[in-house]
């Protein structure tokens, strides 16, 4: 099978998008963190419980937006070789 370098690195891609879910993780751990202290409940209870769903959500949305963001690649790389786009394997979401 041929090269399909487009110049777009999964690495890179992949590595933006755990940049961009840290800033989230982060924009969503303060206001819980406040919440659960002005409730005078237990951080253990409040706060990680709540951080480890959201981090296994972000986990599985990045995971598929990576995927997509892939064929996106390899479509781009056949079109600007004038080759037909129905060549990419599909996989499964």
């Amino acid at each position: 099978m041929r090269s399909m370098d487009t110049g777009l690195s999964i690495w890179k891609v992949t590595g933006a998008l755990l940049t961009l879910s840290a800033g989230t993780s982060i924009a969503v751990y303060v206001p819980v963190a406040q919440w659960t202290e002005t409730s005078g409940l237990d951080a253990r209870i409040g706060v990680l419980p709540f951080a480890l769903i959201v981090l296994i959500i972000q986990g599985y949305l990045i995971l598929n937006l990576v995927r997509r963001l892939d064929e996106i690649a390899i479509a781009l790389g056949f079109l600007s070789r004038s080759e037909p786009v129905t060549e990419i394997p599909i996989t499964p979401s």
